[in-house]
């Protein structure tokens, strides 16, 4: 990822992984990564998905360690050239010693009371009007508060469009009597991937 510039998804729902096969191959990736990656190889952003699942605000166990790293990533990554975008629809139960690093908020509707309470602590802690504290649960779909307050210096309702590419999270449509839509995924260079995979091994093994 940090010597070839890959985008890529790490896809951590194979039914081969183990809660604790997740969060061991996790936190060493995550710390794999915070080592070799160097400011002068540029800028990476890192999105963490239903990031409550791997950084919850009552970790156990295990949960720790990893909470520990990406801490670390988002907290002490940008001297690095990492930036981090924190995906949650639970706010409640991300840790909120990673939630409050965040310096830009885009709220979506929020219904829950105690994800409702996240939020609107976060928009305190910034001085926010309570007019947007008190509209989350009114929002319509695909509309967010937008806060910014250093980055953009920014704070407003915008409407967002709805994705014209493949929408992986969308609730399948069901239509009785015809069968779904089968998508069509961008092609992926398997044999070339799997060359700098084992040419990087050989180059470890050999140093």
């Amino acid at each position: 990822v940090v010597d070839n510039r890959l985008s890529c998804v790490l896809d951590m729902g194979h039914e081969d992984f183990s809660e604790s096969d997740k969060r061991r191959f996790l936190t060493a990736f995550g710390e794999r990564l915070f080592r070799r990656k160097q400011p002068e190889s540029g800028w990476m952003l890192l999105i963490f998905e239903e990031v409550d699942d791997y950084a919850p605000q009552s970790p156990r166990g295990d949960q720790a360690r990893t909470l520990q790293v990406f801490q670390q990533l988002v907290k002490r990554g940008r001297f690095k050239g990492l930036g981090a975008l924190l995906v949650t629809q639970r706010s409640a139960a991300v840790s909120k010693d990673l939630l409050y690093m965040a310096e830009t908020l885009v709220a979506f509707r929020t219904t829950a009371p105690r994800d409702q309470d996240t939020v609107t602590d976060w928009m305190r802690r910034h001085a926010l009007a309570t007019e947007a504290a008190n509209s989350l649960h009114q929002l319509k779909s695909g509309e967010a508060w937008v806060w910014s307050p250093e980055a953009m210096g920014i704070l407003e309702r915008q409407s967002f469009r709805r994705m014209s590419t493949l929408d992986t999270g969308k609730t399948p449509e069901h239509v009785v009597g015809k069968a779904a839509r089968q998508t069509t995924l961008a092609e992926i260079d398997v044999p070339a991937l799997r060359d700098r995979i084992q040419d990087h091994a050989e180059k470890q093994k050999a140093e």
